[in-house]
């Protein structure tokens, strides 16, 4: 029926039925598009979280799907979320690298501190501060010469006591108890070896404050060696004594022997060493052994204002003989002063002397 009222109506205005033909097709196609995209969102709500609820009369779950909104077809942002309170455990492949090398934190015992404390300082020693000490700053910055010193200046009432330390150390224990009660710092000559050998006497000399020098390391003499073996013996040396005394022995060495020459005073003058001989040797150590009484009689006869004396630490005799020889520059009012002292005021007089020129 209505077929035959579209024909009467296509006869009478064709024009009117094509605009109706056209409409209706427009909203077919729209019904169809509406049709396909519907699929789409349908399995878009299904994948939205659902909330599951326990049916007290029956305890069977029931799912309740939250109302979901359509889906937005923008690029993906990464967002945060908590962490779940009971998370999966995966595997060590699956995990991330950074949580894979990640530890866990300590756990504090009950009753611990937590508060971090600093480390505990140890505390450092301190040398007398006197000229036997090597850190005295004008023997410090003292420039070495190959010029050798035998005594300091003769019109000065000062002696300078030195001892050489290298095969016994049986008379150190006696040496210091005398320098100590007189209240006096001498000067000690170390060899590398002796150093290895008694360090416990090394240490003893150092912490009494009395003032170190270089003695080559195991005592050869010096003409007969080359140039590099020569800095070799006063490197050696010098790490010995750093390690045995806890400081050094730079600028002050003794050639073994006394055995010297021009080449030999020139090197170790260019390592920052200045060669220290003496005035006057007690002859403890040469040949067969010495008495007490021979010790303090050759001191005590021979001993002028500005000497350099010397004596070794292996000889018990030299050590009894102090106290007499201590009472005999008592007499001619000389005091006992480290080497170091008549060297620099040595260097001084040269200077002065220089400058009158």
């Amino acid at each position: 029926m209505w077929f035959h009222k579209l024909q009467d109506a296509w006869r009478t205005n064709p024009k009117a039925v094509a605009g109706v033909a056209a409409a209706s097709l427009c909203i077919a196609l729209s019904a169809i598009v509406l049709s396909v995209r519907n699929p789409r969102r349908e399995h878009f709500e299904l994948r939205k979280p659902v909330a599951a609820s326990v049916d007290p009369a029956s305890k069977s779950v029931v799912a309740k799907i939250s109302p979901a909104k359509p889906p937005a077809y923008a690029s993906p942002v990464k967002r945060h979320t908590a962490p779940s309170a009971h998370p999966r455990i995966v595997s060590k492949a699956e995990a991330p690298r950074s949580l894979q090398k990640a530890e866990a934190p300590p756990v504090p015992q009950s009753g611990a501190d937590d508060t971090p404390k600093p480390p505990a300082v140890q505390p450092v020693p301190e040398l007398p501060l006197t000229p036997a000490n090597p850190e005295n700053p004008e023997l410090a910055s003292f420039h070495a010469t190959s010029k050798m010193l035998v005594h300091g200046p003769l019109d000065m009432p000062k002696v300078a006591l030195t001892f050489d330390a290298g095969s016994d150390a049986k008379a150190v224990r006696l040496i210091l108890k005398t320098l100590e009660e007189r209240h006096v710092h001498a000067t000690f000559f170390l060899t590398g070896r002796f150093c290895e050998k008694f360090p416990a006497e090394c240490r003893a000399i150092a912490e009494a404050g009395m003032e170190l020098g270089n003695h080559s390391y195991d005592h050869p003499k010096f003409t007969r060696l080359s140039d590099a073996k020569i800095a070799e013996e006063l490197e050696k040396a010098e790490a010995a004594i750093v390690k045995a005394c806890g400081r050094g022995a730079k600028p002050l060495f003794r050639f073994p022997y006394g055995d010297s020459n021009p080449r030999t005073q020139r090197i170790v003058a260019a390592a920052g060493y200045q060669s220290i001989h003496w005035t006057l040797d007690s002859l403890d150590a040469f040949q067969r052994p010495k008495t007490a009484d021979f010790v303090a009689g050759r001191i005590d006869s021979r001993v002028k204002p500005g000497f350099i004396t010397l004596m070794h630490v292996s000889c018990v005799t030299s050590a009894e003989a102090l106290p007499r020889i201590f009472d005999q520059l008592d007499k001619m009012g000389a005091q006992v002063v480290p080497v170091s002292e008549l060297l620099l005021a040595a260097s001084a007089h040269r200077t002065h002397a220089a400058g009158n020129l």
